[in-house]
């Protein structure tokens, strides 16, 4: 199975777009952007989409092979401008649509940047403390012979027990790592992280945007290339990541298939707000749906960049508190045992 990066599919429906909206034909494009090409996989996926080309198949037939790499949207929207929307229009449109997602991914990953930082050095300060400093202080209290009050003793028993056992913690948390990672219950860690940070009300709010512009921006923009309704939803229900969104998406496609309008079926939803379903019904009556939610989708990415600056504003405070709190705890262990010596001699 050959795999391909998001940003190597990026440009190379990039490529592939600009030179059929030149005029060069979809075999001579994908010649041309093979001979340039210097990466070994795709390289190999274009050379396998031409020969499939010549074998009669169409370019979304070709693409289906290259799943999951090549995704569902991205073969049906291809489907769609073979059928009649434009090749060179729709290829253009989905990388539009990769880059916003990159883009929105990039937002949110720089969440975690803060944290992370924060609590690598929490890591750091109490791993030299102790396997460097408690070690030094072990001989100091045995000198003054004072009762070690329980905070000093806690600290002096991980000291003792990180020496100890540092071979197998240290595999420990390797064999975690390792299974976290091919572990087929990740997706089910990552739901429990995402209900944590979900407590924190301004991540709510912005967990709740991003998903909501993801499921806005993919149905709009399939829309906009005349891929039916229906085949829309499914194929947001398939590539927003996410089981209740999903969920949402599968409930609506069952209430049109019963007869309800898209913005009757919407309203049915907590999930989707009252300004997007009146906009829905405004779209779905003057006959340009696809074109009124990308407008929507597009105020709504504004938002998020607000939204963002709020989380980072309320993320850098909180990590702080919680880096003084854990390095006062660890000095205060440290010179309790000093202070109840002072007192013992005055």
């Amino acid at each position: 199975m050959i795999t391909l990066k998001k940003q190597e599919v990026i440009g190379f429906v990039h490529s592939l777009s600009s030179m059929i909206d030149a005029g060069i034909t979809l075999p001579d494009s994908l010649k041309a952007i093979e001979i340039k090409e210097s990466n070994v996989n795709l390289k190999k996926a274009i050379n396998q989409t031409r020969a499939d080309l010549e074998e009669g198949f169409t370019l979304s037939q070709s693409f289906k092979k290259l799943r999951p790499s090549i995704s569902e949207f991205i073969i049906n929207m291809v489907y769609a401008g073979e059928q009649g929307a434009g090749l060179s229009s729709v290829l253009s449109r989905v990388v539009t649509h990769l880059e916003k997602e990159i883009e929105l991914k990039k937002k949110i990953k720089g969440l975690y940047t803060y944290p992370i930082i924060v609590l690598s050095l929490c890591a750091g300060i109490i791993l030299f403390l102790l396997l460097a400093v408690m070690p030094t202080f072990e001989v100091v209290y045995e000198q003054i012979g004072v009762e070690l009050p329980l905070p000093t003793r806690f600290l002096l028993s991980s000291s003792d027990i990180m020496r100890t056992f540092w071979w197998a913690i240290i595999g420990g948390m390797g064999l975690g790592f390792l299974g976290l990672k091919f572990s087929k219950k990740k997706r089910i860690l990552i739901q429990g992280l995402r209900l944590v940070m979900l407590k924190v009300k301004v991540l709510r709010e912005l967990f709740y945007l991003v998903m909501l512009a993801k499921f806005v921006r993919t149905f709009s923009d399939m829309l906009i290339c005349n891929v039916p309704v229906i085949k829309s939803l499914r194929i947001v229900e398939k590539v927003i990541n996410d089981d209740e969104i999903s969920g949402y998406a599968a409930d609506v496609i069952e209430q049109i298939k019963a007869g309800e309008s898209i913005s009757h079926a919407f309203s049915k939803n907590s999930f989707f707000p009252p300004i997007m379903i009146q906009m829905t019904d405004v779209g779905e009556k003057s006959g340009n749906l696809g074109e009124v939610l990308d407008r929507y989708a597009i105020g709504m990415e504004k938002d998020i960049d607000i939204m963002t600056k709020k989380a980072v504003m309320v993320i850098e405070p909180l990590f702080s508190i919680l880096l003084a709190f854990i390095v006062g705890f660890i000095a205060l262990s440290i010179y309790l045992p000093m202070f109840d010596m002072m007192k013992a001699t005055h």
